[in-house]
């Protein structure tokens, strides 16, 4: 009897030693408490715990979550490989499903960003699964835009569409106005791909005047370039003329100033004003193209206006080498390469949970026969 309380002793001793104090959990908690409305004070706290005083992959998975979503809403880019892919690995099995939908949305988000689309989707379609044991429409909506945004980048469009509609839907029943507006710009972003101009536009300018009622001045930003780009390929020039001075109400500096400068060239080359033209094309041209405008397309339209057929015709040959290059880029991952990547790193992560196991099985085996020995040894 006195062997048995001795091994309970020294296994009580264990387990205390082995777990975090009440005052790092505090520390966690608190940040995971504040995180959305005082982002850089929870930042700080969860920054202020000593990360060598956290014991058991319980409490350190629910730091990496916490962690990773102080530098989200500091708009911090996260390391994918120390915080993020532990925080898949550990929630990937588990029930707790409001920490396993943050996570498998952190990671999803991380992957999207770093380009791996395949890892994303598969990370968010997780993600939407706990959402189906735990209510959280304002998560389910952020899932659904970075889905859309790979469905978009797939050129599935009808696929995007339907998931920034869901998006849109749950924003705007809980309220949140510019989620709401974002993602309904994002619906006409779909539509207008599909070449539903009209409703593109119609929704493109709802986004527009609730955006400066708000005072939204990025999110009026993107939809003035869309309309742009809208009146555009529907040869609709004169009304340029309306758009562009609304890009004043918008944030300063202009957000993306090659284009803009190049639709100010375009309308002055539908007005016959060379000179202007020959102006905005050189602000157009001093600066860097890293928006990754289609500036080929751009010359096409503003050459066309001013009657220069031969210009015309050459920069719309050198776009459509362009698209066709694109197009050629875009077939080769095809989403049968995604669902392909999807599959295997279902079957990866499959052997990886069976190894776990096994050496978790090998783990207590070996523990109840050291039990055992001591049981024996001090009988």
């Amino acid at each position: 009897m006195y062997i048995v309380k001795y091994i309970l002793a020294v296994l009580c001793l264990v387990v205390v030693g082995c777990s975090t104090s009440s005052e790092t959990i505090a520390l966690i908690e608190e940040s995971e408490r504040i995180v959305a409305d005082h982002p850089d004070s929870a930042l700080r706290l969860i920054e202020s715990v000593d990360k060598s005083r956290i014991r058991g992959r319980k409490d350190m998975a629910r730091y990496r979550l916490v962690y990773s979503e102080a530098l989200y809403h500091n708009q911090i880019d996260s390391d994918c490989d120390s915080l993020t892919r532990p925080l898949f690995d550990y929630y990937y099995e588990s029930a707790r499903h409001e920490e396993r939908a943050r996570a498998m949305y952190q990671h999803g988000r991380v992957m999207y960003n770093c380009g791996r689309n395949a890892e994303a989707m598969y990370a968010l379609l997780e993600a939407e699964k706990s959402l189906q044991f735990y209510e959280d429409p304002r998560l389910m909506g952020l899932v659904y835009l970075i889905i859309g945004n790979i469905y978009g980048s797939e050129c599935l469009f009808h696929y995007s569409l339907e998931v920034y509609e869901k998006s849109y839907k749950l924003f705007d029943e809980i309220g949140l106005e510019y989620h709401a507006l974002f993602a309904l710009h994002n619906v006409a972003e779909s539509l207008y791909s599909l070449k539903e101009y009209d409703k593109a536009q119609q929704l493109l300018d709802e986004v527009v005047r609730e955006s400066y009622a708000q005072g939204y001045s990025e999110l009026l930003s993107f939809a003035l370039y869309s309309l742009c780009d809208i009146y555009l390929y529907t040869d609709r020039p004169s009304e340029l003329g309306d758009i562009l001075p609304q890009f004043d109400k918008c944030q300063s500096p202009i957000l993306y100033p090659l284009s803009f400068n190049y639709y100010c060239a375009i309308y002055q080359a539908y007005l016959g004003n060379r000179s202007e033209v020959l102006r905005y094309m050189s602000l157009a041209d001093s600066y860097p193209n890293i928006e990754e405008t289609s500036v080929e397309q751009l010359k096409y339209y503003l050459f066309n206006y001013l009657g220069e057929d031969s210009q015309a015709l050459y920069w719309l040959s050198q776009y459509m080498a362009q698209q066709e290059g694109l197009m050629l880029e875009i077939l080769s991952l095809p989403v049968l390469n995604t669902q392909l990547e999807l599959l295997r790193q279902d079957n990866q992560i499959a052997d990886e949970r069976a190894k776990s196991l096994r050496v978790k099985y090998v783990g207590l085996i070996l523990l109840s026969l050291l039990v055992v020995v001591i049981i024996v040894v001090f009988s």
